[in-house]
């Protein structure tokens, strides 16, 4: 109960509040005083040069306050994770770069097929399950400081899937994995290049280019993340506004699901992940951000098309899928997701974003796409994350390209 009472004491008494108080504390005691004594009146009040000049420190400070939080939210993004891609792009210049229409993208791919190969023979290597990630000691000690780099930032800390290594090997795709938090995650992979108090980051320390770390050898939390497109019936494919305070890729549009891989759907009761709990995870990050329930008969793990590794992000893996519904149109699924929304403010506090686009094969195959940003035929330009933009561009692959 006492926790409670202080945090709401702490919610309430923000340093604005106290300061309110500080300046009100005086003047009550002076009217009291004043009126006691019979020589209270507005003439004798105040020194009216002192009371102006108080109010205007005040007014001053609480503007300069709110000024500082505008710049900070705006720039978050851009402070953590770097915007420059050309010149990340040249910082990896011996990374296994994904190129679409001549295009570069800061995009590690590991493993990729088409619509017309079969889909990846999965397997989990158990032997590192119960492992915990452990921060190198440079990270280690300036957590705290990192940390500060989300401060306008929606986040919470939840156990998250590490991958610790990917392996292809007679016919099979191996994920090698073990535990991770996603608070260090938010002090590595997404605190990539904000800088620390000397003056380095955590890309320059631990990444620093031309070549990209294999997983087995990297430093970071790589939590594993997936992207997917879901089509619906009318062949429109759902893409969403991400909110501004979520902890990357404030106010761009993305992919229809962007998510960590859950560990409380993933994972079974020993703590392992199968293709089971892999597929389910899928499926309710889908029903948890759009309102869409898919039965867990349905198997979203033969969906997935390419596994990649995020350099934005400090190499962080994610896997790619591609999904049709068969019987949902946009019209209805707006109705259905904007009719829970309406119903559970808490659950639209949750989601990444309630701000849709359609877009159909067709015209996006006619897009423009670059690291940055996606430009449609009609010259409207969507703002970008790299690995949602490079989604695309590795989904029309996945639809176009003929197998090898």
């Amino acid at each position: 109960m006492k926790n409670k009472i202080y945090y709401i004491l702490k919610k309430v008494f923000n340093p604005t509040f106290i300061k309110v108080i500080l300046l009100a504390v005086p003047v009550i005691f002076v009217i009291i005083y004043k009126k006691s004594t019979n020589t209270l009146s507005f003439d004798n009040l105040f020194d009216i040069k002192t009371f102006v000049a108080i109010i205007i420190a005040f007014i001053c400070q609480s503007i300069s306050i709110a000024v500082v939080n505008i710049i900070e939210r705006h720039f978050e993004d851009e402070i953590k994770l770097t915007t420059d891609y050309q010149h990340l792009i040249k910082k990896y210049s011996r990374a296994n770069l994904f190129s679409f229409n001549n295009v570069l993208f800061p995009i590690e791919i590991l493993q990729s097929r088409t619509k017309n190969e079969e889909s990846f023979n999965l397997e989990f290597d158990y032997s590192h399950s119960l492992n915990s990630y452990e921060l190198p000691k440079q990270i280690a000690a300036q957590s705290n400081y990192l940390m500060k780099a989300h401060k306008h930032s929606k986040i919470y800390n939840r156990l998250n899937i590490r991958l610790d290594d990917f392996i292809i090997e007679s016919g099979k795709t191996i994920l090698l994995y073990s535990q991770t938090y996603y608070f260090d995650s938010m002090v590595t992979n997404r605190a990539m290049d904000f800088k620390l108090e000397n003056g380095k980051t955590v890309r320059e320390i631990y990444e620093p280019g031309p070549f990209l770390k294999p997983l087995n050898k990297s430093k970071f939390s790589n939590h594993l993340g997936f992207n997917g497109f879901i089509e619906l019936s009318d062949k429109k494919i759902i893409f969403v506004f991400r909110d501004k305070d979520l902890s990357i890729g404030k106010n761009t549009l993305a992919c229809s699901i962007g998510a960590s891989l859950k560990s409380e759907y993933a994972l079974d009761d020993n703590l392992q992940l199968t293709k089971i709990g892999l597929n389910k995870a899928i499926i309710k990050e889908i029903e948890d951000e759009l309102n869409i329930k898919i039965p867990e008969t349905v198997d979203l793990t033969k969906s997935i098309f390419t596994f990649c590794r995020d350099i934005t992000e400090g190499g962080r893996p994610q896997f790619l899928f591609y999904y049709k519904l068969p019987d949902l149109s946009s019209t209805d699924f707006l109705k259905k997701f904007k009719s829970r929304n309406k119903e559970d403010e808490k659950y639209s506090k949750k989601i990444d974003g309630s701000k849709f686009i359609f877009l159909n094969i067709d015209e996006l195959q006619k897009c423009k796409i670059f690291p940055d940003k996606l430009v449609l035929p009609n010259k409207k330009i969507y703002k970008m994350m790299p690995l949602a933009s490079c989604s695309i561009a590795l989904l029309i692959n996945h639809i176009n390209r003929q197998p090898q």
